[in-house]
């Protein structure tokens, strides 16, 4: 069958305001609403947020209240299919996150693949670099019919990519797990950006990041 997928970066919801934002809770609430009304409209058939769901846990009943509201119409949409990749803000030091939380409840489900007729999106969570491995389970289906896209939360980037300045980063070329990968598109870093490169095996990629609507 044939997937429409909305893909977002990092929404990081919050309570709390933060930096030069007038109110940071009501404007991580509107472009996750936004997110909402573009999956209706499109009638899209699967979502995935690329990480990092919130910024800290939330301490506001009214805001959880509208929260659990989008997510509910996000999976009336999708059938079930609103997934969230596990970001670094994904990972408390408390041990329990509003990650945790809502995939516990099933208000989101966590990484996946999923096939369609003419595409293949593996999914990955934030964290250890072996999971781009074949060894740490990492094996792209190698069928030149289907466009493979890799949705992951991490600062990669190409050897000679002229994308810096965001701390260190996993190089694609060194990482065996991305051979036969078209796309790469990833979570973490807040900016807008892309480039193009090799991967291993030989073919053109396209890294693509999506940045952060409430936290460019």
């Amino acid at each position: 069958f044939y997937l429409k997928v909305l893909v977002y970066g990092d929404i990081h919801l919050g309570t709390r305001n933060r930096a030069k934002h007038r109110s940071y809770p009501d404007e991580s609430l509107h472009y996750f609403e936004f997110i909402t009304e573009q999956a209706e409209k499109l009638n899209v058939d699967a979502i995935v947020g690329l990480g990092d769901i919130s910024y800290g846990n939330f301490n506001n009943l009214k805001f959880r209240e509208i929260v659990e509201e989008l997510l509910d119409r996000q999976m009336k949409q999708t059938k079930g299919q609103r997934y969230e990749l596990r970001g670094n803000h994904d990972i408390t030091g408390s041990g329990y996150s509003e990650y945790d939380f809502y995939t516990s409840r099933g208000k989101l489900k966590t990484a996946t693949q999923l096939v369609g007729n003419e595409v293949v999106i593996d999914m990955l969570e934030y964290g250890d670099p072996a999971k781009y491995t074949a060894e740490g389970g990492m094996v792209i289906n190698q069928n030149k019919n289907k466009r493979h896209i890799v949705l992951c939360h991490d600062f990669l980037r190409f050897r000679e990519s002229k994308i810096t300045g965001y701390g260190d980063a996993y190089i694609i070329e060194e990482l065996a797990g991305f051979k036969g990968a078209d796309w790469i598109i990833c979570g973490h870093i807040h900016d807008m950006l892309s480039d193009r490169g090799m991967v291993k095996g030989g073919n053109d990629c396209v890294l693509f990041y999506p940045g952060s609507m409430p936290r460019p």
